[in-house]
């Protein structure tokens, strides 16, 4: 972490890009193959929109629960739509 710090600010700057962007790219490669496939185009992207404000929301609320408790909201928040997928797709 320190040789991070201490690096040039234009390395450390790739890096910040690199870590940061990178998730944000293939998210948007991932909703861009679901979202072209839909039908209902409407129903999905106000999905999309809502479970960025529900995202935030958790985010946000790691100031009250600090980000070890995060960590477990965002496991139960998987697991839920893990369940939830598969008890819709069963027939």
């Amino acid at each position: 972490m320190q040789s991070i710090l201490s690096a040039h600010v234009a390395a450390r700057l790739l890096l910040s890009i690199l870590f940061v962007g990178t998730p944000i790219f293939f998210a948007s490669i991932c909703f861009a193959l679901v979202f072209r496939d839909e039908p209902a185009t409407d129903v999905a992207f106000g999905w999309n929109v809502l479970g960025a404000v529900v995202g935030g929301l958790i985010e946000f609320s790691s100031m009250a629960i600090g980000l070890k408790a995060l960590t477990l909201v965002a496991l139960a928040s998987y697991l839920i739509a893990v369940s939830k997928r598969r008890t819709l797709s069963t027939p």
